[in-house]
């Protein structure tokens, strides 16, 4: 099967929850699977105000740290999460993924220097939250139920070409012994390729990694698809084309819901990613 064939074949939508009046997304797959506990969540029912009203995750744009930390406790109760223990990424626009263990509980809500530079946490430990935080770059959920292992990532398409989507990939295989056909991953709401303008550096970059059709000119603007570079680092290791679920949600375009750093700067706060096997 070649790659656009590849990528017409995948499921396309996550589900919309609401529960204890607190909206956020999951995989249909990782539902129907079981066994887990996840979500993307969205701006609403928090306690933040203003430009990260109001459910913002963002330690580095929003001042009131006790907002922040109130947030995590709302979703952390919603999902019957222990926010003691939340592991959180330390981001940088990396393809680095650690594998999270016993001696990584609880680091990063409190102090995220406790943690490398990472932007993608996997683990297969039982009630072992772990989050990444989202305001435009792709979360992108990997889930293998009979070896009972997970890892979320923030992918932005520098982590993207320099290859997160494999690193992630590695961890689940070599690591923790999962085999390809038996992953399911999705791909969350991000910038889509209706906004994420970028420049002709960028563009090369993406057509090389990605393929001409990866970018499109419109108006005299260039516009790069991040879903399409996440979905053949996809296919190109091998995972089915059924396994693959992408949200097709442009956080640029919805301001109801979605937090957007190119449409909102630094007064903008950010999502969060949340997995825990149970």
């Amino acid at each position: 099967m070649d790659f656009l064939k590849y990528f017409e074949e995948v499921n396309t939508g996550f589900r919309h929850n609401e529960e204890k009046n607190v909206e956020f997304l999951t995989v249909p797959s990782f539902d129907d699977a079981g066994g887990l506990i996840h979500c993307f969540t969205t701006r609403k029912t928090g306690v933040s105000k203003g430009g990260f009203s109001s459910l913002n995750f963002s330690f580095g744009r929003e001042k009131n740290k006790q907002n922040i930390l109130k947030n995590f406790s709302i979703i952390a109760e919603t999902l019957n999460v222990p926010v003691e223990d939340i592991v959180l990424d330390n981001y940088g626009h990396t393809p680095n993924v650690i594998e999270v263990t016993e001696e990584e509980r609880g680091k990063g809500v409190y102090n995220n220097e406790s943690l490398p530079t990472c932007d993608g946490l996997a683990t297969k430990i039982e009630k072992l939250p772990l989050v990444t935080m989202h305001a435009d770059c792709a979360p992108i959920f990997l889930y293998d139920k009979e070896k009972k292992a997970v890892c979320v990532c923030h992918a932005g398409w520098r982590g993207v070409v320099g290859g997160i989507v494999k690193n992630a990939l590695d961890i689940m295989t070599k690591n923790f012994g999962c085999e390809a056909e038996n992953i399911l991953a999705g791909v969350g709401p991000c910038i889509r390729s209706c906004c994420f303008e970028i420049q002709e550096d960028v563009e090369r970059i993406f057509k090389t990694e990605f393929g001409d059709f990866s970018v499109e000119r419109r108006d005299g603007r260039i516009f790069g698809d991040i879903e399409i570079g996440i979905a053949l680092s996809f296919y190109k290791y091998g995972l089915p084309a059924k396994n693959l679920t992408i949200a097709k949600e442009c956080t640029y375009c919805d301001e109801e819901n979605y937090f957007s750093y190119r449409r909102q700067g630094k007064s903008g706060g950010a999502m969060a990613s949340v997995v825990m096997i149970k």
